[in-house]
């Protein structure tokens, strides 16, 4: 390949792609898209199937059609496929939109295709991302495509375009703030370049967690307009989606402005009102972010092993790294200043030329992801772990090509009448075991394989829908992510158990009517009755488990733009807790038609929701309060709440049926006083877990820091 031709470096961020191309002779300049160096990320699908639209083109679609816009397609880089305007368009697709409008205005520009492209990546990427980039940057036709960690781009920016001194066996921290994550790296300088000795993240910090903050102080600030909230927060309209978006587009320019000025108004549409926000009131809201990639940065230095004197700065990339309050919480807890720039975040595209130079770029280009300070093969196996010590050579051994990352296919997602299918031939399979046992008798054998054959279909079906609806759909209804995990897990296990169980009655009703079976209460057998009592109840919450699943992945706004919460949301083990008693009154109901077996599975569940409910209980108090004593009271107070939790629904449905039951003489009275002392201890137990986890403490593990005192990890514990 001739060397001298024009050299494409291209950073595909979250929110923005950034592309800058050096010619022959060595100038280097951002390509604009729009009059702007930054690339909006963001692709829309029509729906008719014309091409991808990439950039600001996708969000003057949007603003028409708001279902067919993905405002980040770099966060949905493992879910393989996006649902677009009812159409189902591989994430790989909507990368390559996005680099060949990057491409289109790079050949417009130079008069003539780029010879080689530079593309970077962040530095724990997987072999499985890095295999999708690369896939997407050969089907966009980049021309030979070099791959370079982002950190080491950076830190080639630093001491070649900015001069620093970067002397060999010296290290640079790059923090890099962009709009999904936060990665800090520590680079160091060797006699054969740049190499990343460690690297961590922060998966739910970055800068659309900031804008997140600045709606949730104008949500507070605002008194009235709670419907139009609801339409902003949950937008099912059009029209609600393009006040959504526009909502979320103001409060990032607010959030800009506010690195720039002291204070900002943000306009809330539908609200029909405008915010006025201070720097003050927004730093105070991103602290506890802006805190955990603090402390990420100097737990990263102290585990990496590296002294202070071998630190040769701190340099800010990223566009969120404009915030002040970094720099400042930076200094202050590591005292060292950091470097920050106007333009973080055209650091890494230009950098990204200089950490492959010119004479290397042809053979580097027929190897993997490459470059100086390029991951280890064995780092890319595994998915996102952080990168430490990743020198696996001696400083004067030659370094060996990585073999070429073949690109993997992208896999569609199960489409949704398998799931449909598998529901549908639960009961079937149940009417023809129930035949078989009722005819051949085999009460025995039959009735527990015929159980386990429905409860496989059944669980097979839950599982499908669950793993569908994720990986298409976003689901603003349910808020942020975790929460949302939550109703669909939650929607699964409901549906795989009572699903299970509505089948199973159905196809025992079914098949007692085609053998003849009288139907009326007081002729029918105790098969019959069982059945009709379990099969409403139990459809009905099969139902609302279809609807859990549905709500958790239900298609809105784009997920990125939600407060992204790490801790277990608490509602999930309330609904669990409160579905306990409910199989109490259904075992209640099994003891008045003497079905002994079904009492079993119904004990068995009963436990299952209360041990689960106590379990989410626990994990959101562990960990916010480290105290070893504290972790033994919330495991203990579990265990007390497992056990009281399942005996007080057990007694909660002899109580509700006490008159039914003592009419038949099957108890002597209603026992209140046994269910007041188990109910007693639940509340005992509950109390005591959430004492665990303390008055005042961050719902996101985060240490509270004060306004005006250092972080608690300081650079003296490295």
């Amino acid at each position: 390949m001739a060397i001298g031709g024009y050299r494409l470096g291209l950073d595909f961020g979250t929110s923005s792609t950034v592309a800058v191309l050096a010619a022959p002779d060595g100038r280097v300049k951002p390509l604009l898209f729009d009059a702007s160096p930054l690339l909006p990320s963001g692709v829309f699908a029509g729906s008719d199937a014309g091409p991808l639209l990439a950039g600001t083109d996708a969000e003057r679609a949007a603003s028409a059609h708001p279902a067919g816009f993905e405002a980040n397609p770099k966060r949905r880089i493992d879910d393989r496929v996006l649902w677009l305007a009812d159409r189902e368009i591989a994430v790989t697709d909507a990368i390559v939109a996005v680099l060949t409008r990057v491409g289109a205005e790079a050949r417009r520009v130079a008069g003539q295709p780029p010879e080689t492209a530079v593309v970077t990546h962040p530095a724990a990427w997987s072999r499985t991302r890095l295999d999708v980039l690369a896939t997407a940057a050969s089907q966009a036709h980049l021309g030979a495509c070099a791959f370079v960690a982002e950190p080491v781009a950076a830190a080639a920016y630093f001491a070649d375009v900015l001069g620093k001194d970067l002397p060999v066996g010296r290290c640079l921290v790059v923090y890099d703030l962009g709009a999904g994550t936060c990665d800090v790296s520590i680079v160091r300088r060797t006699e054969d370049g740049l190499e990343v000795v460690a690297s961590a993240g922060l998966d739910d910090v970055g800068g659309l967690d900031l804008d997140a903050t600045v709606v949730a102080h104008a949500r507070a600030s605002t008194t009235s307009g709670g419907d139009a909230w609801g339409r902003l927060e949950w937008p099912q309209t059009d029209a609600d989606q393009r006040a959504h978006q526009q909502l979320w587009r103001d409060a990032r320019t607010a959030k800009e402005q506010l690195s720039r000025h002291t204070n900002a108004d943000l306009h809330i549409p539908l609200v029909d009102t405008v915010v006025h926000v201070t720097r003050d009131e927004f730093e105070t809201a991103a602290r506890p972010h802006l805190d955990r990639t603090v402390d990420l940065t100097a737990t990263l230095l102290r585990d990496a092993g590296v002294p202070r004197q071998e630190i040769a700065g701190i340099f800010l990339v990223g566009g969120s790294s404009r915030v002040p309050l970094v720099a400042s919480l930076l200094h202050r807890t590591l005292r060292i200043a950091p470097t920050a720039l106007d333009h973080p975040e055209l650091v890494v595209a230009e950098g990204a030329l200089h950490a492959v130079p010119r004479t290397l770029a042809a053979p580097i280009a027929e190897t993997s992801p490459v470059g100086s300070g390029a991951l280890p093969s064995d780092a890319l196996d595994q998915p996102d772990q952080p990168v430490v010590g990743s020198r696996s050579r001696e400083p004067n051994q030659p370094r060996e090509p990585t073999p070429t990352p073949t690109p993997t296919p992208v896999e569609s997602r199960p489409t949704p009448w398998p799931a449909w299918a598998l529901l549908a031939c639960a009961p079937v399979v149940a009417v023809v075991a129930w035949l078989i046992i009722l005819t051949q008798e085999a009460f025995d054998a039959g009735i527990a394989i015929g159980l386990v054959v429905v409860l496989a279909l059944v669980t097979a079906a839950a599982v499908t829908l669950a793993r569908l609806w994720p990986g298409q759909r976003s689901a603003p209804e349910a808020g942020p992510p975790t929460r949302r995990r939550d109703i669909a897990v939650t929607g699964t296990v409901m549906l795989a158990l009572f699903g299970s169980v509505a089948s199973y009655a159905v196809g025992s009703l079914i098949a007692s009517v085609m053998l003849g079976e009288d139907l009326v209460w007081d002729h029918m057998a105790l098969g019959p009755r069982i059945a009709l009592v379990l099969c409403l109840p139990a459809g009905v919450v099969s139902g609302v488990a279809i609807w859990m699943i549905r709500l958790g992945t239900s298609p809105g706004r784009q997920h990125e733009t939600a407060p992204i919460e790490s801790r277990p949301r608490l509602w999930p083990g309330w609904v669990r807790l409160a579905c306990a008693p409910v199989m109490g009154v259904l075992d209640g109901l099994m003891v008045l038609v003497d079905a002994n077996w079904p009492r079993a599975i119904s004990l068995v569940i009963m436990l299952a929701l209360v041990a689960s409910a106590a379990v989410t209980l626990a994990r959101r108090s562990i960990g916010r309060r480290p105290a070893p004593r504290t972790r033994v009271i919330v495991i203990t107070a579990a265990a007390v709440l497992v056990l009281s939790g399942t005996a007080a629904s057990y007694e909660f449905g002899q109580v509700v049926l006490a008159p039914l039951l003592v009419v038949r003489g099957m108890i002597v009275g209603p026992p209140v006083l046994t269910f007041l002392l188990y109910a007693a201890l639940v509340a005992a137990a509950i109390w005591t877990i959430r004492l665990g986890a303390g008055p005042g403490q961050p719902t996101d593990g985060a240490d509270a820091h004060h306004p005006g005192q250092p972080a608690a990890t300081d650079v003296n514990s490295w």
